[in-house]
């Protein structure tokens, strides 16, 4: 069997991803038996190739959900993916749920207390977490959805996702190999922490209108987000770019993202199936 004896180690298949008594071979060594070609024994259903390691960097993950939507397909398919990764790694993983609805925002940001302390302790631990927000707000015609978005999240954990991304850029760590080289990947903190993101799903103006759009703008020109993922057009239904969320959700909270906007471009690639729907904005800033 061609497994790795040990995370992040030699092989083609993933350490403990299968049982050890199993005979089974990834693809290219199936084809090749006793140096001659035969043809595969099973079914290749899909694939993936990954340019940086996996490694269950601590994420915390807020959903903001209209009180009045009572379809939460978008959170579960993010919340059971994220679990069923984080399984040797829970304490590393927390999410929560801010319900919007009118004159609520008080209420549910002490719903953050839990992550905002999640988030400093994983500082201390010199592993400054990412943070993803999905959901948002459709936007009124008198309030933007920045200002709704910087309601609902509150000061205080606006401030500790300001403290992860701050201590992330000032990282100086430098990797090397056994040998003094440079290696493959990079997993220090600067490259693989202190990530804010938006994920705005919704039906509003949000991507379509000017002032809306200026207000998203906003919060990447002050730093508040890293970067912000919109979708335009008349309709955005969940089931259509939902998959293409949690991929790019778990992308970011497992693999990392040193480059978002190439981030974004492999995964279209690999599958655009969303563009067919929607058209895929994305605003991001160069630190």
């Amino acid at each position: 069997m061609c497994h790795q004896t040990r995370p992040g180690g030699s092989g083609c298949i993933g350490h403990d991803s299968v049982p050890e008594d199993w005979e089974f071979l990834c693809p290219l060594c199936a084809r090749k038996v006793d140096g001659r070609e035969r043809s595969l024994p099973y079914k290749v259903i899909g694939y993936g190739m990954r340019k940086r390691v996996k490694k269950a960097w601590p994420a915390c993950i807020v959903h903001m959900t209209l009180d009045s939507m009572k379809d939460h397909y978008l959170k579960l398919l993010i919340n059971l993916d994220l679990v069923t990764q984080y399984k040797q790694s829970s304490a590393n993983l927390t999410t929560v749920t801010l319900a919007m609805k009118a004159g609520a925002h008080t209420s549910q940001s002490r719903w953050l207390e839990t992550p905002s302390n999640f988030i400093t302790t994983s500082i201390l631990q010199n592993v400054p977490s990412n943070t993803i927000h999905t959901g948002g707000p459709a936007g009124g015609t008198n309030t933007t959805a920045a200002e709704i978005i910087e309601a609902y999240l509150g000061k205080p954990f606006l401030r500790a996702m300001k403290m992860a991304a701050s201590h992330a850029r000032d990282d100086k760590s430098v990797e090397t190999t056994i040998k003094g080289g440079t290696p493959w990947c990079d997993t220090t903190p600067k490259a693989r922490g202190g990530r804010r993101g938006l994920i705005l799903v919704t039906c509003g103006p949000a991507m379509r209108v000017n002032h809306h759009f200026d207000s998203l703008l906003t919060l990447v020109k002050e730093d508040i987000f890293d970067f912000i993922i919109g979708f335009g057009g008349a309709s955005t239904l969940p089931v259509n770019v939902g998959p293409m969320v949690q991929s790019f959700v778990r992308n970011a909270t497992l693999f990392g993202i040193p480059d978002v906007w190439d981030s974004l471009c492999e995964l279209l690639a690999s599958s655009p199936d969303v563009l067919d729907h929607n058209t895929v904005v994305i605003v991001y800033g160069s630190y």
